[in-house]
């Protein structure tokens, strides 16, 4: 899948003076900030969703017998400490996961996982017609898991629906973790023209738009027609085969033959 970026303005990244910091109130952070942080924490989720093939979607909730289900600081080591501790059994494993505050204020998280070689021990509870399964690991609480079809768009709302303006105030940088051995989405900065996609840009494909931020999202598809601007974006031979080689990012301050545009294109791993 392609995402482009049109930006209204170019952007322009300042030169900092030495010794110079920008005035941000983390502690008390402006409704701006905190929209724009809610924006970008939805979208890297989404574009994880989407570049990643994941196996299960699972809820994991504390046992209040054995956790103070409502301390960040504990549910989260927790958690962290179970995360790190699945590449013994299962060293593919892959998770992108958020928190979630229930309605009493207990803290539970919600991931989408794959490459997880350990037990899974069916049910007979049917949710959402898909068969519930339990994670027997999790020892810490109790677990839902549900398997995912081939919607990759759906497992991404799946998690993003969980990030709200609280979950961004309340856990600041812990609003969501992603384990290293995940793919990215590769970034290349070019003109629409240069790419030859223009006509792709339209209504039908728009997925983001705010007049605030001065940008547009469009999103579609691969298709046989786009096969030659793929070849872009396809990795370089590498004269040592043993390195892998990752196509490089081109970034312009600013942007060269664009009437005062830049667009950013993003393509989603197959």
């Amino acid at each position: 899948m392609y995402k482009v970026t049109i930006f209204n303005h170019p952007l322009m990244i300042p030169k900092p003076r030495p010794g110079h910091k920008p005035k941000r109130n983390s502690l008390d952070p402006s409704e701006k900030a905190i929209e724009e942080s809610l924006r970008r924490t939805r979208m890297a989720i989404f574009d994880y969703a989407l570049a990643n093939k994941f196996s299960y979607f699972v809820t994991f909730t504390f046992n209040p017998k054995k956790v103070d289900r409502y301390s960040i600081e504990e549910t989260s080591n927790i958690m962290k400490y179970w995360l790190n501790r699945q590449k013994k059994h299962s060293p593919d494993f892959g998770y992108v996961i958020v928190p979630e505050f229930h309605k009493d204020k207990a803290i539970h998280f919600h991931a989408l996982i794959r490459g997880y070689a350990a037990d899974l021990k069916r049910t007979n509870v049917i949710q959402n017609g898909k068969r519930v399964y339990n994670v027997t690991g999790f020892t810490s609480g109790f677990t839902n898991a549900q398997e995912l079809d081939d919607d990759q768009a759906k497992a991404a709302a799946y998690l993003t629906k969980y990030i709200t303006k609280e979950m961004i105030t309340t856990f600041n940088k812990r609003r969501y973790w992603a384990s290293k051995n995940l793919l990215k989405p590769q970034k290349h900065y070019e003109s629409l023209e240069q790419l030859g996609i223009a006509h792709y840009i339209h209504d039908g494909n728009l997925a983001y738009q705010s007049d605030e931020y001065h940008l547009s999202i469009y999103q579609f598809s691969i298709d046989s027609r786009l096969d030659a601007i793929y070849e872009i974006f396809k990795p370089k031979q590498s004269e040592h085969p043993e390195i892998a080689c990752k196509p490089p990012v081109r970034r312009f301050l600013q942007p060269p033959s664009l009437p005062g545009i830049f667009k950013q294109l993003k393509v989603l791993p197959p």
